[in-house]
C-alpha cells in the first residue's frame, strides 16, 4: 500500500524547507521531488536510483549516437515535431472564426512551407540527412511556425521567438512553460534508464541535458504552446519590476499546462491516455529501441 497517493512533488522559489523523512518515503514510495528555481528551471530532481536497470539502457544509449540508429531516431523526433507544429497551426486555421483574410493567408502560406519540410524528411528515409541537415530543416520549420503564430499572439506583444533571458510576456510564458515540460520529460527520462546529458539531435555540451532537449521537441506544441494560446485568450500575462512573471500568471499557466496534462489523446496503442502519461510512454519506446532493438515509434498529433 502506498504512503503517498502522489506521483511527484514540486517545490518552486526559495526558503522552503521539507524533511529528510519525507524525501525518505518518497524514494521508497516512487515519488519524484523537482526542486525549481522561482524562474521555473529545473535545478534538481531527488529521484531513487534503483528505479530501473539503467545501465544497460546508458550503455545502449551511448551506443547508438554513433550508428544509424541514432540518426534515425534524430530524424523521427524531427519530422514528430513539425507534424505536432502542423496539427496546432491547422486547428487554429480551421477553429478561429475571427481571422481576417489578410492574416489566414500568411498562416497558410507558413503551413505550406512546414508541409514541404515534413515530405521533404519523409521522402529521404530514416537516415538519409546529417545531422546539421536535419538542424537546418528544422530550423526553417520552427522560423515559419512562430512567423505564422505571431499574428495569433499578437504582433505588438510577440516580435518573434527569444529563449532564456526574454524580457517580453509571451516569450517569458514560454520559457517557464517549457522549463515545466522539461522537468515532466526529465522525470520519464530518469525513470527509463536513460541519460538526460546524451542526445541525439542536440550537442553534447557542460550542463546541457541534451537527451531531454531532443524529447520535449515531441511535447513542446501539445503541452506548452497550445496551453499558452488559449490561455492569452482570456488573460494579460503580467511582469513583476524584476522582469519575472507575476505569481498570479504563474499559478494560470501552471493551470493551463496541467489541463493539457490531464487531456487524454490516442496514442501509438490506439488507446486514450493522459497526456502526461504519453509521455512517459514515449519516452519508454525510445529506451526499448535503443536497448532491445524494437521498432522505433514516434508519436504526434498529425495524422
Amino acid at each position: 500500500m502506498r504512503v503517498l497517493k502522489l506521483k511527484e512533488i514540486t517545490i518552486l522559489g526559495r526558503g522552503i524547507t521539507i524533511s529528510s523523512d519525507l524525501i525518505t518515503t518518497a524514494c521508497k514510495e516512487q515519488v519524484q521531488i523537482n526542486l525549481l528555481s522561482s524562474s521555473g528551471q529545473v535545478v534538481a530532481n531527488i529521484i531513487s536510483p534503483f528505479q530501473s536497470e539503467s545501465i544497460r539502457t546508458a550503455r545502449s544509449q551511448l551506443k547508438a549516437a554513433e550508428t544509424d540508429k541514432g540518426k534515425q531516431l534524430a530524424q523521427s523526433i524531427v519530422l514528430a515535431k513539425i507534424n505536432n507544429q502542423l496539427f496546432l497551426l491547422e486547428q487554429i486555421a480551421s477553429g478561429s472564426n475571427e481571422l481576417d483574410v489578410k492574416t489566414h493567408r500568411k498562416i497558410s502560406r507558413h503551413l505550406e512551407s512546414i508541409k514541404k519540410r515534413a515530405d521533404y524528411l519523409n521522402s529521404q528515409g530514416s537516415v538519409g540527412l546529417t545531422n546539421n541537415r536535419l538542424l537546418a530543416i528544422e530550423g526553417t520549420a520552427s522560423n515559419c511556425y512562430w512567423l505564422a503564430l505571431r499574428p495569433i499572439l499578437g504582433p505588438k506583444r510577440f516580435i518573434g521567438r527569444r529563449g532564456r533571458g526574454a524580457t517580453d510576456p509571451i516569450n517569458s510564458l514560454l520559457n517557464y512553460g517549457y522549463a515545466i515540460l522539461q522537468n515532466q520529460v526529465l522525470s520519464a527520462t530518469l525513470r527509463a534508464g536513460l541519460l538526460p546529458f546524451a542526445g541525439f539531435i542536440h550537442q553534447d555540451r557542460p550542463g546541457k541535458p541534451s537527451f531531454i532537449l531532443d524529447a520535449m521537441e515531441l511535447f513542446r506544441q501539445p503541452v506548452v504552446d497550445s496551453a499558452i494560446i488559449a490561455l492569452l485568450e482570456s488573460y494579460t500575462p503580467k511582469l513583476e519590476k524584476s522582469g519575472q512573471l507575476d505569481q498570479t500568471t504563474i499559478k494560470k499557466l501552471y493551470e493551463a499546462i496541467n489541463t493539457n496534462l490531464d487531456s487524454k489523446l490516442v496514442f501509438i496503442d490506439g488507446k486514450r491516455h493522459r497526456l502526461q502519461e504519453i509521455i512517459y510512454l514515449q519516452v519508454q519506446l525510445i529506451a526499448s529501441f535503443l536497448k532491445d532493438d524494437r521498432q522505433l515509434t514516434i508519436w504526434s498529433q498529425y495524422h
